[in-house]
Order: C-alpha cells, then structure tokens, then sequence
C-alpha cells in the first residue's frame, strides 16, 4: 500500500503527452495516474476545494452581515419635555401626548426607528444644533430658528398664548384688554413666547417668571399671581379638566403661533420627508384626528 502523498517531483525525463504519467512521492513510493487526467493530483485537487468552500462560505457570511446592516432602519432622534400636557407629559412612566404621538407617527411614515430622547427644555435647541439629537416641536418663529442655523417643517397646529385665572378673579378681566392693561402679577415660563409677549405687551404688568409651567400653575392656585400666561393647549387642559375647580382660562388667543418640527438647515433631505407626511396626513384627515385624540377644544386664530 502506497504511504500517504504529500509533495510530488516529476522524474527526469518523464513524457507529457499520450503516455500515463507517473509521479513519484518525496516518500519514494510512485503512483500511476491516466494521461487524461491532467491538472495536479488528487489530494491537492481536494486541498483547492476545501480552500474555495471555505472562501465562499466566508464571502458569504460577510455579505449577510453587510445585507443586514445595510437594511437595518436609520433612527430618528427626537426631543422633548414631557411636562406640559396634553402635548407631552408622563402618565405610569410612559410619555404621552400629542407630540410622542405625533413623533411615532412620523417615524412610520419616514421608516426609521423612533428614539425619544428626554431633555430639560432649555437644552432642547443646544442638542438639536449639536447633532445628538434630529427633532424637536416649537412654536419659535422662523426668524429665530434662522438665527439658530435651524430650518421649520410646514405648521403641524396653529394656536396663541391664553391665560389661565383663578375663578375668584375672573370678573376683573373680562376682556382682552383688561390683560394687556393689567397692573396685576402676571406669571409666564422663563425662555418661551409666554415670556415674550408679557414683556413686549404688558408694560404695567409685575412679570413673575417659573421654570415650567406646573411651577407657575401652582403659583396661580396659591395665589402668588394673578394670571398665568402659557400656550393653549396648556390652558386648555388645566380650565377643562373635569375636575377642575379653581382656575379658568381665558380662550381668546393673545398671540398667534405655529407648532412646527425643527432641524438643522442643513438637513433639508429630512425636512422635505417631514413635509410630504404633514401634507399627506392634512389631506387624508389623520392630522386633525391625532390632535382631536388630545385637544378636544379648538380655538381659530384670526
């Protein structure tokens, strides 16, 4: 029996045409093989397969990762402070509201993956023009936005600033007019249109700023103000809550705004995304129905 090949020489002077041809092992054993066989010999044969199995298989494994994570969906980064219902706030540990709802809806309509991301409202803008983060809703006006470096998506709601006031002083503002002239405290949430327009509006007014707004609701119920300035959906829910006994808003808009989603100018390919599902849920009534679900009150703005 012939000892295992493992390198091969050819005799000197051995033809290679129609004769067999004959190898002779480094071993010293030599082995006949049929002259129609031409190429290397079988266990080398057997060692290229084995080699080309094992690249194909690895080619593919590679390709299906690449396969993989070429169709594994982007994700979308949005913002947000969920301490003003009903836009967002948290109920049993899950943030609720008209804009996660809105947020999920547009990841849908985008195909990307939703990431909420909760921040304290004063650190909203720096995330966004940093780059952690790729949306947040506003209602800044587009003149501040381009100051920013940020581009606005088509209107999502229109609304103003309201007022909230204690059931015991709502004979003293009976009108618009009695607010903007009002000498009373007049409180607003720091860095928001509510603090604009109480010091541009109301010069006679004692300006009383909070962090938020369940701070300067607290503040109305306790008496430490007169008036509480914050965006209607805000004003909204508080004056119709049910159970509500105390304090009532005021449904006149002082302002008029627009809730719109954020991005960095520079990111127009997301922007135009975010336009076309706007436009798409106007027109199908879907819009309309996911701001229902949470503001069941609407006011038009002239």
């Amino acid at each position: 029996m012939s000892s295992p090949i493992h390198a091969f020489t050819r005799p000197p002077g051995t033809a290679t045409a129609a004769k067999p041809t004959r190898w002779r092992a480094t071993g010293g054993t030599t082995t006949d093989l049929a002259a129609d066989r031409v190429g290397p010999c079988p266990s080398i044969r057997r060692g290229r397969r084995a080699w080309a199995r094992r690249f194909l298989l690895g080619a593919l494994a590679t390709w299906t990762l690449t396969a993989g994570a070429a169709t594994e969906a982007p994700t979308l980064r949005i913002g947000l402070t969920p301490n003003a219902a009903p836009l967002a706030f948290m109920e049993d540990g899950v943030i609720r509201g008209l804009e996660p709802d809105l947020a999920r809806a547009l990841a849908d309509a985008l195909q990307m993956q939703l990431q909420l991301r909760q921040l304290p409202e004063r650190a909203l803008v720096t995330a966004l023009r940093g780059g952690s983060i790729d949306l947040i809703l506003t209602a800044m006006p587009d003149a501040e936005l381009n100051a920013l470096g940020l581009g606005a998506s088509e209107p999502v709601l229109d609304f103003g600033q309201m007022v909230l006031m204690r059931l015991d002083t709502l004979s003293h503002y009976p009108r618009g007019i009695d607010i903007l002239t009002t000498d009373g405290r007049v409180g607003y949430q720091r860095a928001s249109p509510g603090a604009r327009f109480a010091q541009e509006r109301l010069p006679n007014a004692r300006r009383v700023p909070f962090a938020d707004a369940p701070d300067g609701i607290s503040a109305l119920r306790a008496g430490e103000i007169d008036l509480f300035i914050h965006d209607a959906p805000t004003v909204w829910d508080v004056a119709t809550d049910p159970d509500e006994q105390q304090l009532v808003g005021f449904f006149q808009p002082l302002t008029k705004e627009q809730l719109v989603w954020a991005a960095r100018a520079d990111d127009q390919p997301l922007l135009h995304g975010i336009n076309v599902a706007i436009r798409s849920w106007r027109k199908s009534g879907e819009l309309q129905r996911r701001i229902n679900r949470w503001i069941p009150i609407q006011v038009e703005v002239d």
